[in-house]
């Protein structure tokens, strides 16, 4: 099924709003080998991704969450989604910013919302009341660098408490389509040390 449904989706270099065909292999590859419960997305956008999340948690046997602030692609992502024969995604109209994350405890967060530090960092923390010790938190531009030069690599910068433990995707010239500037890898897997 996750094959199948990789053929179907779209990359980065086609479709401004979405990751790389590496970045979702590496997401698999994650995943698959790592995965002890429910995904929680936050930030639906084009729904691509998002296809790639419910096509594994299908196979493991676990159902996805995904939020964003825009009924167009929360409902685009929904028909893509369904279109394909996966039907384990609830979808929510919600600002990650504003709204109560009303979710239980996830195996899963993948971020892929605001590119500001603050905002990165709004959602790590609430990411944290959400996972345990077995969750995996992954976040998508991690070195991409706003016209302002805010971005999401910022927090990591004398930061113990958010540890990358993995790149992935891309490493250079993965954001073609977008706005911003490439200065390090496509995405991070991070460890919350929360002592």
């Amino acid at each position: 099924m996750i094959e199948e449904i990789l053929k179907k989706v779209k990359h980065k270099d086609t479709v401004k709003a979405t990751t790389t065909l590496q970045f979702k292999m590496d997401l698999i590859e994650i995943l698959r080998k790592n995965l002890t419960g429910d995904i929680l997305e936050i930030g639906t956008s084009s729904g691509f991704t998002t296809a790639i999340l419910a096509a594994i948690a299908f196979e493991k046997g676990y159902e996805v969450h995904t939020f964003d602030n825009s009924i167009r692609c929360i409902e685009a992502a929904k028909n893509f989604i369904e279109g394909a024969g996966l039907f384990n995604c609830h979808y929510y109209v919600k600002d990650a910013y504003k709204d109560k994350w009303d979710v239980n405890k996830m195996g899963c967060v993948f971020i892929d919302c605001v590119h500001r530090a603050s905002n990165f960092l709004s959602d790590l923390k609430n990411t944290e009341e959400i996972i345990d010790c077995d969750s995996i938190v992954v976040a998508h531009d991690y070195g991409l660098v706003l016209p302002d030069g805010d971005g999401i690599k910022r927090v990591f910068e004398g930061n113990l408490k958010y540890e990358i433990i993995r790149f992935m995707g891309e490493q250079d010239d993965w954001n073609s389509l977008g706005s911003g500037s490439v200065v390090d890898w496509e995405g991070v897997q991070v460890k919350i040390n929360k002592n």
